[in-house]
Formats: structure tokens, C-alpha cells, sequence
């Protein structure tokens, strides 16, 4: 039983998380799948909010933002936690504009980096 709560404990718990501003950036989402690893990265040189924190898939492109009253946002910038990512499902297929949501495990994975930001990347 002692293993198997060991077990239970090192195991990623993922939370959902639904990020914004995906409609800029549709030509990377519609390459998405679900599980697919996700980086978070703080760009305090952004001009729209210096603590933005971008999503950017495993090619390299930005596919949103974690949003400003996010509990993510708090735990990555305010309690310095690391953290483990991948989507969870592509929203809206089939339509003009798709959304995305994000599965986050806290406490696994890496800490927060840092890229400059680019517009529309």
C-alpha cells in the first residue's frame, strides 16, 4: 500500500487551464494534439502587460496566453513553482476560430523561463 501511495504522489495531477488570445495565432493551433507538450515562458518585455506568460507548442510557436487573473499565472510568478504542460483538447474545430485549453501539473516539470517577446509569433 506504501508504494502504491508513492506512486499516487509522484504522478502528475493536471488541472485544466484555458488560455486567451488564440485567434492570433490559428495557423499553430491548427496543428495541435491532445497531450502534446506546451512550454510557458514570461515575457516581461511585452508592451501589453510586462508578467504576460505566452504558451508555445513543441515547434517553437505561440499559441496564447495564460490569462491575467489566472491561478496559474499566480502560482508561476508569485510562489515560483515549476510546472508541467500539454494540451488537453482543441476547441471549436471545424470552426473560423479554434480555442485551446491546457492541462497544467504544478510542482513538476521545469521552472518558468524567460524569451523577449515577439508579435503575432
Amino acid at each position: 500500500m506504501a508504494k502504491y501511495r508513492e506512486a499516487q504522489k509522484a504522478r502528475p495531477r493536471y488541472l485544466p487551464l484555458a488560455i486567451v488570445g488564440e485567434s492570433h495565432y490559428q495557423s499553430a493551433i491548427l496543428d495541435l494534439c491532445p497531450l502534446e507538450p506546451v512550454t510557458l515562458v514570461l515575457e516581461p518585455d511585452n508592451p501589453f502587460d510586462s508578467k504576460a506568460i505566452a504558451a508555445i507548442d513543441d515547434r517553437g510557436r505561440t499559441i496564447g496566453y495564460v490569462p491575467a487573473d489566472s491561478w496559474v499565472r499566480r502560482a508561476l510568478l508569485k510562489e515560483k513553482q515549476a510546472c508541467k504542460v500539454r494540451v488537453k483538447q482543441v476547441t471549436g474545430k471545424g470552426r473560423k476560430t479554434q480555442g485551446v485549453v491546457l492541462e497544467v501539473a504544478l510542482g513538476h516539470g521545469e521552472k518558468i523561463g524567460q524569451r523577449q517577446y515577439e508579435a503575432n509569433s
